[in-house]
């Protein structure tokens, strides 16, 4: 390996661990707590195809998925969500439990 693709590498490479470690501390979804998320419910083609809630500021994983009635692209909802430490295949968020969750009205 030459000087310079060393040099290249490991910037890449620290680059990419400032940024998960960054993520991690700003996540709201963490360690059992309780919020109210609106958004929409979206498809997100990866890995086979993973439901995720999307907000204005994130992209959510519901653990299990969606309860049926609301596997709806775009569908707007109002959800309680828990926060869940893990992992999934998907990756496209924080992982959250649905507690409740019904259908909203977009805001203006």
């Amino acid at each position: 390996m030459t000087l310079r693709s060393y040099v290249v590498f490991s910037l890449a490479m620290a680059s990419g661990m400032l940024g998960c470690a960054s993520q991690e501390e700003t996540s709201p979804a963490a360690d059992d707590a309780v919020f109210v998320i609106e958004g929409d419910v979206r498809f997100i083609d990866v890995e086979g195809g993973c439901w995720g809630l999307q907000t204005d500021s994130a992209t959510y994983e519901p653990v299990g998925g969606f309860p049926v009635g609301f596997r709806q692209d775009q569908l707007t909802v109002r959800a309680t969500v828990r926060g869940v430490e893990g992992a999934s295949i998907c990756m496209i968020g924080p992982l959250v439990e649905i507690v409740t969750i019904e259908t909203s009205i977009p805001s203006p």
